[in-house]
């Protein structure tokens, strides 16, 4: 899966418990178990739930099947450090001072880590970091992710640790950001692709695409 344009970020929003949205609502634990999976640099049509009829993400479309996609959700600055900043401080760039890439929150700012952990939540992240200071985003850091392989007996050790206490965990992969040395290209035919309006279509952005 290769979405190759510029637009920073698809947000999949995923709570690991074992029911479907289908159950009775009541069957909710007060403190529901939250995983947040992050793709760097894709777009949101660049997947099967939102419509791709030519890439195949059948695990991304399994948890939209089984849950919900949000179709009005949008990012103040189209950029890496600060939509992560806004998803995780919940603040628009304006408020939250990172408005560049490649910028930090102002001092004293909370996040996500700080809020969950007052209701007592463990709270971590693996993968793609991209966010400053350290002290406003205190995740306990469970690795990198590179070339899509996740270490999934840490993630594992840190979901089962203590059963008793409610977890959240982002998952932050580097993928699909350049550069797009993963997967089969083979798979996917150039001249089945729909260039969007912002690109120019020619030969060479269609290779790129693939």
């Amino acid at each position: 899966m290769t979405g190759k344009t510029k637009w920073w970020v698809f947000v999949l929003v995923a709570t690991a418990m074992s029911f479907s949205l289908g159950r009775a609502f009541a069957a909710v634990p007060e403190k529901p178990n939250f995983m947040i999976i992050i793709g760097d640099d894709m777009t949101w049509h660049d997947c099967e739930p939102y419509g791709n009829a030519v890439i195949h993400t059948p695990n991304l479309q399994r948890l939209a099947d089984e849950g919900m996609c949000f179709d009005a959700m949008f990012t103040a600055t189209a950029m890496c450090a600060p939509t992560r900043q806004q998803l995780y401080t919940g603040l628009h760039p304006v408020r939250n001072g990172a408005y560049p890439n490649h910028s930090r929150v102002r001092e004293g700012t909370k996040s996500i880590v700080h809020h969950l952990e007052s209701l007592g939540y463990r709270v971590a992240l693996m993968g793609k970091t991209h966010y400053k200071p350290p002290e406003s985003f205190p995740f306990e850091y469970l690795g990198d992710i590179r070339q899509g392989k996740i270490d999934e007996a840490k993630l594992a050790e840190f979901i089962n640790r203590d059963p008793d206490q409610p977890y959240c965990v982002v998952v932050a992969s580097h993928e699909p950001h350049s550069p797009w040395n993963i997967g089969d290209p083979s798979q996917y035919d150039p001249a089945d692709f729909v260039v969007p309006p912002y690109l120019y279509d020619c030969p060479e952005t269609r290779e790129a695409m693939r």
